[in-house]
């Protein structure tokens, strides 16, 4: 066989899945994966290969990083695409019994589930009803800080360095700066465009009142900068840590909760929303498709399962 007839029967394969109503999910992750195998195939061998032989050959080197979730995902998407061929004619061998899946040990991602998030919330907002004085800052800061990071998915390490010039309420973005300095763009949800503009006006009114607690960043630090005498630094990473934790501890979670569980939360609705792969990815700051589909691999695989 050739490169180029099996990326053609490849083509087809997905098309069948496509007319098989296999859900998007399925037929994006099965593609992609079919697709670096073809790619694998194309720059290890010479133009003319016994297919048997090369797709074994690469199921067998997987890379030994991924997660068996992953793996099996891969190998579950190399049988389809075998016996796929073979009930065309293509092959006259459906080897797919060859590849056999790993057995997984799964430890499920710490997520908030809905009813703890709708607790959060009560608590958040009751506790700054009843705040006075500075500690209103304290407490909006908090709502706004645990809706950033639940309607975003940002890291700990990206929320501290958005200034309100990054928000377009307007076109309803928002510009993110990840890791290597780099910026990207995501959507700002309504939910979170009306917590922000809550955010801001209790900003201005304690301003006006002589709190002197506005800033270019939406999340400040409480430390004053030495150099300028004034509070006009972001507050650390860690900081988001702390008050992600005491948040959590005052609505009665008993789950570790951290800014990185928030993200994962967001991914895990996202996913079940049926989010497009590639777009969840470029939310959340992955360098490619492959860190995404590794990462929420039981995830993306247990919705499949409910799908199919």
């Amino acid at each position: 066989m050739d490169i180029e007839k099996l990326k053609q029967y490849k083509d087809e394969y997905i098309k069948k899945l496509e007319s098989d109503r296999k859900s998007s999910l399925t037929i994006k992750s099965y593609s992609y994966h079919i697709d670096n195998m073809i790619e694998s195939i194309k720059n290890n061998y010479s133009d003319d290969f016994d297919v048997k032989i090369v797709i074994l050959d690469y199921i067998d080197n997987l890379n030994v990083e991924y997660k068996t979730t992953t793996i099996n995902i891969i190998r579950s998407a190399v049988r389809g695409f075998i016996t796929f061929m073979k009930s065309r004619d293509y092959i006259k061998e459906d080897f797919g019994g060859n590849i056999t899946l790993l057995r997984e040990d799964i430890t499920p991602k710490e997520v908030l589930k809905p009813s703890e998030i709708e607790s959060i919330f009560n608590t958040l907002i009751s506790e700054l009803k009843e705040a006075e004085g500075y500690k209103i800052y304290h407490k909006a800061r908090n709502l706004a800080l645990f809706s950033f990071l639940l309607y975003t998915g940002i890291r700990r390490g990206e929320v501290v360095k958005i200034r309100w010039k990054d928000i377009d309420f307007i076109n309803n973005v928002i510009s993110v700066t990840g890791k290597g300095n780099k910026t990207r763009v995501i959507p700002l949800l309504p939910d979170l465009k009306q917590q922000l503009y809550s955010y801001r006006d209790i900003i201005e009114q304690m301003n006006n009142a002589g709190y002197n607690v506005k800033s270019e960043y939406l999340f400040r630090s409480e430390k004053i900068n030495r150099k300028t005498n004034k509070k006009d630094k972001p507050m650390t990473g860690k900081n988001v840590e702390v008050i992600i934790k005491e948040i959590c501890a005052a609505s009665g979670i008993k789950k570790n909760i951290t800014p990185h569980n928030i993200r994962h939360t967001f991914a895990s609705y996202a996913i079940k929303n049926k989010m497009n792969l590639p777009s969840l990815s470029d939310i959340l700051g992955h360098a490619n498709l492959s860190t995404t589909l590794n990462i929420y691999a039981h995830e993306i695989s247990m919705e499949e399962k409910k799908r199919e």
